[in-house]
């Protein structure tokens, strides 16, 4: 799947999963997946995610940086539909393989940009916990992408999607 050609409906389906999982490979060689929530794509097929909790993540891209980032979109409309028509009308989850930088104090922007991200769960005791501090940042440079099969259910995406 072409990264430049499909960078939009690439931003749009990573934009709908809200969480996304980050696959690493951890010392002793067995791949490791982390939930981010805080993944943020940028428009030059790179991206970053503010990090603060995930030290298995943080200990295997300090030692290895490849990456695999796993987007699936989770609305209910959009599995609903899929299992009513019997196939999906939009590519449901993607995955990016790249490459991780070191780490790096996130900018003034990247933290607001992840708080007005999570400003409806401002009030909860969680949000607080989780999500306020997050002062580092690591950048992600992807070189593909591929679109995950869901058998039949993808199968006429594919075919509609050639120069992917």
């Amino acid at each position: 799947m072409s990264l430049e050609h499909n960078w939009k409906e690439i931003q749009a389906i990573f934009e709908a999963a809200n969480v996304c999982l980050i696959a690493s490979i951890s010392p002793d060689g067995f791949p490791h997946m982390t939930p981010i929530g805080s993944l943020q794509l940028r428009d030059d097929c790179t991206g970053y995610y503010l990090e603060r909790f995930p030290q298995a993540l943080r200990k295997n891209l300090d030692q290895c940086d490849r990456v695999e980032v796993i987007a699936l979109d989770r609305r209910t409309g959009t599995w609903l539909k899929a299992l009513v028509k019997g196939r999906f009308s939009v590519l449901p989850a993607l995955r990016l393989r790249g490459f991780a930088g070191a780490r790096r104090a996130a900018t003034l922007e990247e933290q607001e940009r992840w708080l007005r991200k999570v400003h409806r769960l401002r009030f909860t005791k969680g949000h607080a916990l989780l999500w306020r501090g997050m002062s580092e940042a690591r950048d992600l440079r992807f070189d593909s992408c591929d679109p995950v099969r869901f058998g039949a259910m993808t199968e006429g995406l594919f075919q509609l999607r050639q120069r992917l």
